[in-house]
């Protein structure tokens, strides 16, 4: 009991750390990248760009599969097939978003090239960014896809209340939805990610503070 309490707690506390590291390692970067001068800045400040996709797509790659594979060990017992789609789909969507973050790193060799193909080196900068959005359009669906998996097990086994589960579920559906319009253009997806996030927040602290009704179904 007491090993799955830590695993519990350590879930929760990890969920809230991938949120911090993609959350501030985006903010450092597109608060450089999304400037009219944006490769100067950049040539500017590589450390903080380094430093703010080391967040994106290392720390926060690392705790992702980390929490994914903590649920993974406290869910398989009740559904097999949906922990191991669960699992799946939550390693897919940390890939694509490592991905993304690989092409932001892009962002620094074209920097240091800026002076000698100005205009080139623009173009370059927007197919960069244009990549790390649709990595991370088709990670959020992928991740999506598993929180769905995984609330339907939740909701089964009531390891929360099922209220929990129902609006971890319309969450995930709704974040589904809002990257898919965003990559047909249609800027919703930030609105429609609302519910899964505080749904997720919700998670975290219930499994740091009460822990999971384990003696449920």
């Amino acid at each position: 009991m007491n090993n799955l309490r830590t695993k519990e707690k350590l879930f929760g506390v990890l969920f809230i750390l991938v949120f911090l590291f993609y959350g501030i390692g985006s903010g450092m970067v597109e608060g450089i990248a999304t400037r009219p001068d944006a490769l100067t800045q950049i040539a500017n400040n590589k450390a903080q760009v380094i430093a703010g996709i080391i967040l994106m797509a290392v720390l926060h790659s690392m705790g992702n599969i980390g929490l994914a594979v903590i649920m993974f060990g406290i869910v398989r017992q009740y559904s097999s097939a949906k922990a191991y789609g669960y699992l799946l789909f939550a390693i897919s969507a940390t890939v694509l978003l490592t991905v993304g973050g690989i092409f932001l790193w892009q962002l620094i060799p074209v920097s240091d090239a800026y002076a000698a193909d100005k205009d080139g080196m623009q173009q370059l900068v927007a197919i960069c960014r244009q990549g790390n959005a649709a990595s991370y359009q088709l990670g959020m669906a992928m991740w999506a896809t598993g929180g769905v998996l995984l609330c339907m097990v939740l909701y089964k086994t009531q390891l929360i209340p099922r209220w929990m589960s129902i609006w971890g579920i319309a969450g995930y559906v709704l974040l589904f939805a809002g990257t898919m319009a965003e990559l047909f253009q249609i800027h919703i997806g930030v609105a429609l990610s609302l519910p899964g996030g505080l749904f997720e927040i919700v998670l975290s602290i219930r499994a740091i503070v009460k822990g999971f009704n384990t003696i449920a179904n």
